[in-house]
């Protein structure tokens, strides 16, 4: 499958759901090896700023630094299009100023990384649309619900004890550990 196939299994990032969108970029990313690049390992080589050092330096050595400089243009430039390709266009617009596939990268990981009232809020959201269906596995409702929390959790999202007008213990599923979970499920009425 080639990366142009994978990107559509990226999401387009919304400010809201980064960190889906980070985990799926990132091994978009490995899948090409380009991931040097993202974290800013791989540098742009320079000629010499002093034109007297500049001079002494051999054809060969110039043309090697040029084609160094040319495979660094081409190859941070596919990784910087994969990840715009995969913004929003708002996000596409609020960062244009970024150069580099590090430089962005690192812009949105400080912009949209860290838990907001959106963020929290649409975890919430998803854990209260979750439902188990007869027709499919339910690990995949545990999953969604347990990553759901675990990412409130990390914002630091208070959670009660019990739920009003219930005297069973409320708890993320973390706290539930291998228990049975049977009496934590009411029956329809």
């Amino acid at each position: 499958m080639s990366s142009s196939n994978n990107a559509s299994l990226v999401p387009v990032l919304d400010g809201t759901n980064y960190r889906q969108w980070a985990v799926v970029m990132k091994a978009l990313i490995q899948s090409t090896g380009m991931w040097a690049y993202l974290m800013g390992k791989v540098e742009r080589e320079h000629f010499p700023d002093d034109d007297a050092k500049f001079q002494a330096l051999s054809v060969t050595c110039k043309a090697e630094i040029l084609a160094s400089i040319n495979e660094f243009k081409k190859n941070n430039g596919m990784v910087l299009g994969q990840i715009t390709l995969r913004l929003s266009t708002t996000i596409q617009q609020n960062h244009q100023h970024c150069y580099t596939s590090a430089s962005l990268w690192n812009t949105l990981l400080a912009t949209y990384g860290k838990s907001t009232a959106s963020t929290v809020f649409k975890d919430f959201k998803d854990c209260l649309n979750s439902r188990i269906t007869t027709n499919a596995d339910p690990q995949i409702y545990f999953n969604k619900v347990f990553g759901a929390y675990a990412r409130m959790k990390a914002a630091n999202v208070c959670h009660p004890s019990s739920a009003p007008g219930d005297d069973r213990p409320c708890c993320t599923p973390s706290e539930m550990g291998d228990a049975d979970l049977s009496h934590h499920w009411r029956q329809p009425s």
